[in-house]
């Protein structure tokens, strides 16, 4: 017989509407153990990188963020 555990959940609220936008789900320890076990294990790979691979690295995330800046701005603005 298998089990299922509930997931929690932290609704997330637009303060002046009151309206539930969304739903996030806790992270559970053993899922946080998981995420920093695989940060432990790819920082070699990271400090091998050049500088100029990095900075490449970084530039990628500021071209997601400009493109997806409306998305980004709407959601702040809904959830504050």
């Amino acid at each position: 017989m298998e089990t299922t555990t509930a997931i929690a959940t932290i609704p997330v609220i637009n303060p002046i509407t009151l309206e539930k936008l969304y739903d996030v789900e806790e992270t559970s320890e053993q899922k946080i153990a998981e995420v920093y076990k695989k940060a432990h294990a790819v920082q070699p790979k990271i400090s091998d990188l050049s500088v100029e691979q990095r900075v490449n690295e970084i530039l990628k995330i500021r071209d997601y963020v400009i493109e997806n800046r409306e998305k980004i701005l709407t959601r702040i603005i809904l959830e504050s």
